[in-house]
């Protein structure tokens, strides 16, 4: 069924802060509309930076990519497959287990723990697909500014490490053989978006007020938990 990617996305708004934030994106029972969250990341960010983005979504099943995208219902565009990239050896069920046990389900990651490690696995399994050269894959980066041991704005961070990505070795992949279309990555505020690509771009709007994300909430400043597991969507902030 082709849906509108803003109507899934008021859809989850809807019943988010019922469920909680912690559980729908560690829960396996939303997991895919936590994939219909992530894409509207991405054409939110493009179509706040005037790119040409599609507006409507079909949800696939495997071995197909995730979704089929139309610019219109009766206009395909890409095949976009979504990913996400967590701190190394963290599993979203993990929070869940953590806080039935009566623990703290929030776990900081030190910056020893090689966080591009995260971003090796991603690849080396998402660029062998089959239909990566009809496809485009879009990652989602759950990695907070606290697992590295040098602070830096989040997409000069990014490019600064993966643009020396230009061999397959046993801590990098060779980004230049990618035969996606677009390797596009959204941060877990849905306020950053960048293509790594077949270029190399910061997807940018217009600026906005300090503190506000493109979609109205306000994002803390700094913050050592995982942003995914404490920042709802808000039915109202989020039109």
């Amino acid at each position: 069924m082709i849906r509108r990617i803003e109507d899934e996305r008021a859809r989850i708004a809807r019943y988010q802060s019922t469920v909680g934030v912690a559980k729908f994106f560690n829960n396996r029972q939303y997991h895919e509309d936590f994939e219909w969250l992530i894409l509207s990341y991405l054409t939110r960010a493009l179509a706040h930076a005037g790119w040409k983005c599609p507006e409507y979504a079909e949800k696939l099943r495997p071995p197909q990519p995730d979704f089929q995208t139309y610019l219109t219902p009766d206009k395909p565009y890409w095949l976009i497959e979504t990913t996400e990239v967590l701190p190394p050896d963290y599993r979203r069920g993990d929070f869940h287990r953590a806080v039935g046990n009566g623990k703290n389900g929030h776990v900081i990651q030190d910056s020893h723990a090689q966080p591009w490690s995260s971003y090796y696995q991603v690849f080396r399994t998402k660029l062998a697909k089959p239909y990566a050269s009809s496809a485009s894959l879009l990652i989602y980066d759950d990695l907070t500014a606290s697992a590295f041991p040098d602070y830096a704005p989040w997409h000069e961070r990014l490019f600064a490490r993966l643009k020396t990505w230009t061999c397959d070795s046993a801590t990098t992949c060779d980004l230049t053989r990618s035969q996606y279309q677009n390797i596009f990555v959204v941060d877990a505020s849905g306020t950053g978006a960048v293509r790594l690509y077949p270029h190399w771009d910061v997807i940018r709007g217009r600026p906005r007020r300090h503190g506000h994300s493109l979609n109205g909430i306000v994002i803390p400043a700094t913050s050592r938990v995982r942003r995914s597991d404490s920042l709802p969507l808000t039915e109202n902030q989020d039109q």
